[in-house]
């Protein structure tokens, strides 16, 4: 499993490569997707409406914008993050 992640001050933002998704980790361990839905796909929106093929690298540029690269595409999205 190839698993990126971006430690943010209280949480974890994680780029799940196989599931296709972007998970938060709290402080507490509680996981919660926040991008995506596991389908493969390319498209910007919120939560499940965001398509991934192969999320490669997160990083947040601004407070509440998450980008991810896609690895296999070599496309990168911005999606609104919690």
């Amino acid at each position: 499993m190839d698993i990126y992640m971006y430690i943010y001050p209280g949480m974890l933002l994680v780029a799940d490569f196989n599931n296709n998704t972007v998970r938060k980790v709290s402080a507490s361990g509680a996981v919660t997707t926040i991008a995506g839905n596991g389908e493969i796909g390319f498209a910007d929106g919120q939560g499940a409406e965001a398509r991934f093929n192969a999320p490669h690298g997160i990083a947040v540029v601004l407070i509440k914008i998450l980008k991810s690269q896609d690895v296999l595409v070599n496309s990168q999205k911005k999606k609104s993050a919690p």
